[in-house]
């Protein structure tokens, strides 16, 4: 019941900023906010959090992945320029801020029990090996969707492949870093892996293509929203399943499960 309290004032709170306080929003914008109050409400659920862990997983996850991959993406591809995305910038910090708030304090998380995690082995090797699979995940997709944007972007300046390809890598290692306050939450490494790739897939593509957007229409946002929807739901999965902290098993526990075997 606590979750589906959270989960719907924050759906409401969300419907109201992006509605701009309209009581008839459109149906796109009441879609839009249900996935993404749902799906970050669905990964407290499954953490370990109390409402300070609460706050900074879900506003550091929804700033980076929902503004700042949003934002630069906007730039890259001349979609935003100058002053439109600074204000963008900046109505989306405050958007993640208060959502962040609402999901942690209403009602407010409360820690659960758990037995001590730790990351896995090596995973200063790891991190960057995950910002190559986005890469490549990001041109596989990209290449596949071209030919239902193209008409769109022709007639913009696009990067090249050697200015793309390292900003790609960059915007992994940032994708990751959003997610790495939930990380030792997450109580298992398949719930690690589920959340993570709604989240990204959501919160990175789906939902904010889902607002209506006079800067890009809505054949293309759609185009654009099977996408990404995709692919970061796979990078997501892979973030979970590589890098999430696992629980250790106590001594007594291992001596136990081995007297169990010999048995």
């Amino acid at each position: 019941m606590r979750h589906l309290i959270r989960w719907i004032v924050a759906a409401a709170l969300l419907t109201f900023l992006y509605a701009r306080g309209s009581l008839s929003p459109p149906p796109t914008v009441v879609l839009s906010s249900l996935l993404g109050a749902g799906v970050l409400t669905l990964g407290l659920a499954w953490s370990d959090a109390d409402w300070k862990q609460a706050f900074i997983a879900v506003f550091i996850f929804e700033f980076i992945v929902g503004t700042v991959n949003t934002v630069d993406e906007g730039v890259i591809f001349h979609v935003l320029q100058g002053k439109m995305a600074l204000t963008v910038f900046a109505g989306t910090t405050l958007v993640s801020a208060l959502l962040a708030l609402v999901l942690s304090l209403v009602p407010p998380m409360r820690r659960r029990s758990s037995p001590p995690r730790q990351f896995p082995p090596k995973l200063w090797a790891r991190v960057p090996l995950v910002a190559c699979a986005y890469v490549l995940l990001y041109l596989t997709a990209g290449s596949l969707v071209w030919p239902y944007v193209k008409s769109f972007y022709q007639s913009r300046p696009l990067p090249g492949l050697e200015v793309l390809l390292p900003i790609e890598w960059v915007r992994g290692l940032i994708f990751v870093v959003g997610a790495w306050p939930w990380l030792p939450l997450l109580r298992s490494r398949g719930r690690a892996i589920l959340f993570l790739g709604a989240a990204y897939s959501i919160l990175g593509g789906i939902a904010p293509l889902l607002l209506p957007n006079p800067l890009m229409p809505g054949p293309i946002r759609l185009a654009h929203g099977f996408e990404v929807g995709i692919s970061d739901f796979i990078f997501g999965a892979l973030v979970g399943w590589t890098l999430a902290a696992q629980s250790k098993v106590a001594p007594a526990a291992l001596d136990q499960t081995n007297a169990k075997r010999v048995l």
